[in-house]
């Protein structure tokens, strides 16, 4: 099996429109290939539980971990709300 990077953090991938994004612990990356090329540096607060990304009708990426949630709309990561206790059940 090939791995796409080596980067040890990359939690989650989504796809919008024809782009495919990775989530990590510094940041989102954008997948061109088999390199990630960063986009936006961001440090999430509480990673190390994963990150969850659902992207509504309008494009736009939420972002959760464990405490916050997050707006990601293709060139910058908004803190929405921080200080919850978000627990998914999959």
């Amino acid at each position: 099996m090939k791995t796409l990077s080596n980067k040890p953090d990359v939690f989650t991938l989504i796809r919008s429109h024809s782009k495919l994004y990775a989530l990590a612990a510094d940041g989102i990356y954008s997948v061109v290939g088999d390199r990630l090329i960063p986009i936006v540096g961001f440090h999430f607060s509480n990673p190390a539980y994963g990150l969850l990304a659902y992207q509504d009708m309008n494009g736009r990426i939420f972002i959760a971990d464990s405490h916050s949630l997050y707006l990601f709309d293709g060139k910058s990561v908004r803190l929405l709300s921080s200080g919850l206790l978000l627990f998914v059940i999959c």
